[in-house]
């Protein structure tokens, strides 16, 4: 271009808004670079917080629900207090169960207890409301009826082992006993029944809330510490690779049983445990021939339910690669 020549419109003017253009896109490329990778940042973490967030409600849960249902069955405490069977679709998992003290007798009468201790604070929280009714007190009288029912039975479960011997007695005994008293009010023509039921309804038997919760609280915590001594101090496992069942106390293996011609037998040395705790029995450990005794695990929850695991888990025994690798150099 000369220089007596007037630039046109768009020549010059438009070369230099072409080469300034660039660097505006790059900064706004830049700038939605930046504003995915903050969004993707916090989007992972919030991923981990809210990983962490579940995490810590279903450890807060395992354990805390033990203080108030301490029931051996899924989804409720049965991880706790009975048997883990990782991956248990395809049967190839670790087998984790514990063994469990004669306290363990004491889990119906914890839950009871927090029901009844819940309903009789619910009526003096709701004491002289119009619009929210009052549970009955032949109601409340019932329930601590049978918060006392389960309470003598308890104590009598934890004392005695009532054999097949023992409890054919027992069952025996009270037919026997129910019969007399009906047989007796028939022919000598008296009210027994009746006459005890009123007697019965003349006893205060009225327990408000504070004894069963209190009771229910100090055995809730020691069972809740039981059951965490026990999975650190008395853990049976049998691991997903390995031809061992092996028992840890405080992560120290002090007894293993060797994979092989084993034979699981369940047995139940109480019935009233074995039918009121879930299947509360002993697993015995014996040769194939099943004469000579191996090992006897006592205070297994759902006994059978473990017994048949560890058949299964029996049945077959892992094979090293490094015996692989030499049954294929001979092959080949």
């Amino acid at each position: 271009m000369l220089d007596d020549q007037v630039p046109l419109a768009g020549d010059s003017g438009s070369d230099e808004a072409a080469a300034s253009s660039p660097p505006v896109a790059e900064e706004e490329g830049l700038l939605d670079t930046l504003a995915d990778g903050a969004g993707e940042v916090v989007k992972k973490t919030g991923s981990v917080l809210w990983t962490m967030v579940v995490k810590v409600v279903k450890e807060f849960y395992r354990y805390i629900i033990v203080i108030f249902l301490p029931i051996p069955v899924s989804y409720i405490a049965r991880k706790q207090l009975a048997f883990r069977d990782f991956h248990a679709e395809d049967g190839t998992g670790q087998l984790e169960f514990f063994s469990q003290p004669n306290f363990v007798t004491t889990i119906h009468l914890i839950w009871v207890g927090w029901v009844v201790g819940v309903c009789g604070l619910y009526n003096r929280f709701v004491a002289g409301a119009e619009k929210i009714p009052e549970i009955p007190q032949p109601v409340m009288d019932g329930m601590s009826w049978f918060w006392l029912f389960v309470l003598c039975v308890t104590v009598l479960v934890m004392g005695i082992q009532f054999g097949r011997v023992a409890s054919g007695f027992l069952l025996t005994t009270v037919v026997i006993i129910v019969m007399a008293t009906l047989l007796w009010e028939q022919v000598g023509d008296v009210e027994i029944i009746k006459s005890t039921k009123m007697q019965a309804e003349k006893i205060d038997v009225t327990l408000g809330w504070g004894v069963p919760m209190v009771v229910s609280a100090i055995l809730g915590l020691t069972m809740l510490l039981s059951s965490i001594w026990q999975q650190l101090d008395d853990r049976w496992i049998v691991a997903h690779q390995g031809n061992f069942l092996e028992h840890e106390n405080f992560q120290q293996k002090d007894r293993t049983i060797q994979k092989g011609a084993k034979t699981f037998i369940h047995t139940w040395p109480c019935l009233l445990r074995r039918f009121l705790l879930f299947g509360y029995g002993e697993i015995e450990v014996r040769d194939s021939r099943g004469v000579t005794e191996v090992e006897r695990i006592e205070g297994i929850f759902w006994a059978k339910t473990v017994s048949e695991l560890l058949k299964s888990k029996f049945q077959t025994t892992d094979v090293s690669f490094a015996a692989q690798i030499e049954e294929e150099e001979e092959m080949g």
